[in-house]
């Protein structure tokens, strides 16, 4: 589980599950008084770059079509069109 802080105060959280060489984010959330203030794109940069440092090769993750511009952006790509389920080579990406 990764926790965004300002000021001592929890703005957010983004929750992720293992399993064998596979990360699955299965939650990911900005309190609505701090989006669009690019904290959920630093939270993803966040978790990625410490999931870059574990065995994992790949993250998947659902999204609602109107975050799908903001995983894409972040280098995501869909494998899965019905419910959107997003895939990221980890290897390839943060190297």
């Amino acid at each position: 589980i990764f926790i965004p802080q300002i000021d001592q105060n929890v703005i957010g959280y983004a929750s992720i599950t293992i399993h064998q060489k596979t990360a699955q984010i299965t939650s990911i959330f900005i309190h609505p008084n701090f989006q669009g203030r690019l904290f959920g794109f630093k939270l993803m940069l966040d978790v990625l770059d410490k999931l870059s440092k574990t065995a994992c090769q790949k993250i998947s993750l659902n999204c609602s079509e109107e975050m799908l511009n903001f995983f894409l952006a972040l280098g995501f790509c869909i494998t899965k069109e019905q419910n959107i389920l997003l895939q990221m080579d980890i290897s390839f990406h943060l190297e």
